[in-house]
């Protein structure tokens, strides 16, 4: 399988965590949305326009590393009935997170060549989170994946199931250290787009993996080097 390798730097980034109100947690990993989103914005299409491309692009997720969690202070201002109401809300972002992004779109205008001219002369700024998150795209090359063996670890990745449903087993844990063990989450797939407001569409059981890598007999994946992760 083909896919547009990307490696990408940001500064502070997030993703937000939509069920939270006044302390904004944010995921380790951008949805693929937010990926979508990315990719929008290479080709210059704005956000109601997405809607073929989040039903046709796969995409793969590997966090290289990231340096730390910052939290800022927000203060927002919200009309109650006929009155504004201050307060003050908690934004989390990640300092300095460096990701292995893996792009492959079935629509025939958006081939891989297509999108990697995009992304070297992108029509809109390439940001990870919000508006103003930027990011820095180091390297974009086409690459040949390849499929991945059986018992191959998963780690610091994003499986679009539960891992819980499938056989599994974790690698061998060093219990002296720190340890997060896999996360899975609901996550929407695309966006429908209203006259005012965007409403989550296709909603997926996600599985974040971190530093406890996840093995699996039945299920097999993509990899790039020792690099493992899936495509969806």
């Amino acid at each position: 399988m083909q896919a547009l390798r990307l490696h990408v730097i940001g500064s502070f980034n997030s993703f937000r965590m939509p069920q939270e109100m006044r302390y904004h947690g944010t995921y380790l990993f951008p949805p693929k949305t937010t990926l979508v989103g990315l990719l929008g914005a290479a080709l210059g299409l704005e956000d109601r326009k997405l809607g073929r491309l989040y039903d046709s692009t796969l995409i793969g997720i590997v966090m290289e590393k990231f340096e730390g969690r910052v939290r800022d202070l927000w203060r927002i201002t919200k009309l109650k009935r006929t009155e504004a109401e201050s307060a003050v809300i908690v934004r989390e972002m990640l300092f300095n997170p460096v990701y292995w992004f893996y792009l492959s779109s079935s629509l025939e205008e958006y081939q891989l060549e297509k999108l990697k001219k995009a992304f070297y002369d992108p029509v809109y700024p390439l940001t990870l989170g919000r508006s103003d998150e930027l990011v820095s795209v180091r390297s974009i090359e086409i690459v040949n994946l390849q499929e991945a063996e059986n018992d191959m670890c998963y780690k610091w990745t994003v499986l679009p199931f539960d891992y819980r449903e499938k056989k599994y087993k974790f690698e061998e844990i060093d219990f002296s250290k720190p340890i997060t063990v896999p996360q899975v989450f609901q996550l929407p797939r695309s966006f429908e787009y209203g006259r005012d407001k965007r409403v989550p569409e296709n909603v997926l059981f996600c599985t974040h993996v971190y530093d406890v890598g996840v093995r699996f007999d039945e299920c097999r994946g993509w990899r790039d080097g020792d690099r493992c992760f899936f495509m969806y």
